[in-house]
């Protein structure tokens, strides 16, 4: 049989179950079954990510482009922010504080990492920096500011692009 053939017979072989009368999967769910809710109307300013540590149900963590990260507990957006590094984040455009990711073993390391921009002391040159940060032994709901460590620092040759 040649290579023609076969293949031919394999492309039969898939569209005939293929064409199954069965459904794949279930269908989606309608517009009527799905409901959103906010989680905070107001005090933020220009959210840019949301995320909770590993197993934790009653926090939300949200990433503010300037260079605050800010704790929502059980559905209330708390005063005083979990990090605040602003004054090191070149912030704009695309640039900013982008992200926070959460150690797989948070609960017991307090470990937790952030992605932003930050532009040198001349201002000439502009970066993507990761660092790691714990919380402070007192409250899981503030950072550590002095406990930071730099992970990584990327040179951005452009003021776009920079998320990742």
């Amino acid at each position: 049989m040649t290579s023609y053939q076969t293949l031919t017979g394999s492309f039969a072989v898939v569209a005939l179950f293929g064409c199954s009368n069965a459904p794949a999967t279930a269908p989606p769910p309608t517009s009527d079954s799905l409901r959103l809710v906010p989680i905070v109307t107001s005090g933020l300013s220009s959210p840019v990510y949301l995320t909770a540590p590993p197993g934790d149900t009653a926090r939300l963590f949200v990433v503010e482009q300037a260079g605050q990260i800010r704790v929502v507990q059980h559905g209330q957006l708390l005063a005083t922010p979990f990090l605040d590094i602003s004054n090191g984040v070149a912030s704009g455009g695309e640039e900013g504080l982008l992200s926070v990711a959460f150690h797989p073993s948070y609960a017991t390391n307090r470990y937790f990492y952030v992605d932003y921009t930050h532009t040198n002391i001349a201002g000439d040159t502009l970066y993507t920096l990761i660092e790691r940060y714990t919380t402070t032994s007192a409250d899981s709901n503030i950072a550590d500011t002095v406990s930071h460590k730099l992970i990584l620092r990327i040179v951005q040759p452009y003021s776009n692009h920079n998320g990742g």
